[in-house]
């Protein structure tokens, strides 16, 4: 072989082993890229389960207290009818939560249009019960978004022991006022 025949032979040689060398970076380097892929995926992966898992406690505490407080609650539809109720506002009315689920708000509150209703505001009313019962209470309202839609969310704290003591002051200083005039005389 002569010297234009090795010169050949060892460029093509060196051809194929710098070939060969960047197969072998460029499949290094795809390695090393999808480890560092399949690396974020798992941190990924573990932190939407860490997400997940304080979303259903988070969920589960707000739940817990809606059950335990003592405030009547219910929320409003957009069209103004109930979609949920806490137990003490089913005790406050009367009606099981699915009894209240559904029902139009001016069946619990007659007199009163939904549509005047304001997030962000308390006033006094008297509520129907179940037996038929006027109950006067106190209705804060705020509102609550749930998905793609804004409810309106109902307190409720029953005011008939504040009205029978206001009336049993008024009619103490009635009483007063009686027994001054009489001594007066």
């Amino acid at each position: 072989m002569g010297r234009a025949g090795m010169a050949t032979e060892t460029a093509m040689t060196m051809f194929w082993l710098t070939a060969g060398a960047l197969v072998f970076a460029l499949t290094l380097l795809a390695l090393v890229m999808a480890s560092r892929v399949l690396g974020q995926r798992d941190r990924a992966q573990a932190l939407a389960s860490g997400l997940r898992e304080t979303l259903v406690q988070s969920e589960a505490r707000a739940a817990a207290l809606l059950e335990a407080t003592l405030t009547g609650i219910i929320t409003l539809d957009s069209s103004d009818r109930i979609s949920s109720a806490n137990p003490a506002a089913t005790a406050l009315f009367g009606y099981s939560e699915a009894q209240l689920e559904g029902m139009a708000f001016a069946e619990l509150v007659p007199g009163l249009r939904p549509d005047v209703l304001r997030a962000g505001t308390t006033q006094d009313v008297t509520v129907i019960t179940r037996d038929q019962r006027s109950l006067p209470v106190a209705m804060s309202l705020g509102e609550v978004r749930h998905g793609n839609e804004y409810l309106l969310l109902a307190s409720f704290h029953d005011m008939t022991a504040q009205k029978r003591l206001e009336e049993q002051q008024r009619a103490f200083a009635q009483a007063m006022d009686d027994t001054v005039r009489e001594r007066t005389a």
